[in-house]
């Protein structure tokens, strides 16, 4: 029980990261269908930014069903948060 909550706890920031810094090719990861060659290339182009979003000395493993579930859940998550209104009442 302990090893999964420490497996979520690297594993939400990881797919929040991952969503941030790449938005539109983790949509698009989502918008293939699973196990097809779509969906491999989607999550190949969301590779380039998966080391920058893992602590410096740290690893996950992932299988496809398990990214994109990650990414799914924090696309959600930002979709529903508040928005905030930036610095001079722009948005």
């Amino acid at each position: 029980m302990a090893a999964e909550r420490s497996a979520y706890a690297a594993l939400s920031p990881f797919g929040e990261c991952v969503v941030r810094a790449s938005p539109a090719q983790s949509l698009a990861v989502l918008r293939t269908r699973v196990e097809t060659p779509e969906e491999d290339a989607a999550l190949k182009a969301v590779f380039p930014v998966l080391g920058s979003c893992l602590e410096k000395g740290s690893a996950l493993r992932l299988n496809k069903f398990v990214m994109r579930g990650t990414l799914a859940l924090n696309l959600y998550r930002l979709a529903r948060a508040p928005r905030i209104a930036a610095a001079g009442g722009a948005q």
